[in-house]
């Protein structure tokens, strides 16, 4: 039987580059649920172009060597890198991000333009994929907000400081930022 080969990049709860003989779907089953190394979880994935190629990666040598079962069935998983992946990545390639509960139940985000405009100080909430652990609210939108993070990693980023308050104030400082009009950090100072 023959099988469509594609590659998945896992973003959480690991960092991997795999080939793979299963569907989405099939793959998030057997991740979660199906494979003898069970993982109990969420997971985040990404379909990416099969055409993808990296010098990093060695993706051509991964594809060889996924062949289906003697029986007939597909081959399920073969890691090609599981360090560093990331920061080897071709973003234009991502096809698809998929979100899986960990009863496997998929979700699929397709690539699309972000034109959404909202009102000024209107205040968004981002997680990070990778890591995850990160939950950043912002008063930019989504367009602005990937900028600001390039300049922040850049070390060319200064948080500007909206107010200073003695500690004696601390009361005047929450309802500064409770009025959602601070454009900064609000500080106490002892």
């Amino acid at each position: 039987m023959q099988y469509e080969n594609r590659l998945y990049q896992i973003l959480y709860p690991n960092q991997a580059l795999v080939a793979s003989q299963l569907a989405p779907e099939a793959f998030a089953r057997h991740y979660l649920i199906g494979s003898i190394r069970h993982y109990s979880g969420k997971l985040v994935f990404a379909d990416i172009d099969i055409k993808f190629r990296h010098p990093y990666f060695d993706i051509d040598g991964g594809l060889d060597r996924l062949i289906p079962h003697e029986d007939g069935t597909p081959k399920h998983t073969k890691f090609i890198c599981s360090y560093r992946v990331m920061e080897h990545m071709d973003f234009d390639c991502i096809k698809s991000l998929y979100l899986s509960t960990s009863e496997a139940h998929v979700l699929e985000l397709k690539p699309k333009e972000y034109d959404k405009k909202h009102q000024t100080g209107f205040l968004r909430t981002f997680a990070e994929i990778a890591p995850l652990s990160m939950l950043v609210m912002s008063p930019y939108d989504m367009a602005e907000f990937g900028p600001m993070l390039d300049l922040y990693w850049a070390s060319d980023f200064v948080t500007p400081v909206d107010s200073e308050y003695p500690l004696a104030d601390a009361a005047a400082a929450q309802e500064r930022l409770e009025s959602r009009q601070a454009t900064g950090k609000v500080v106490l100072r002892p």
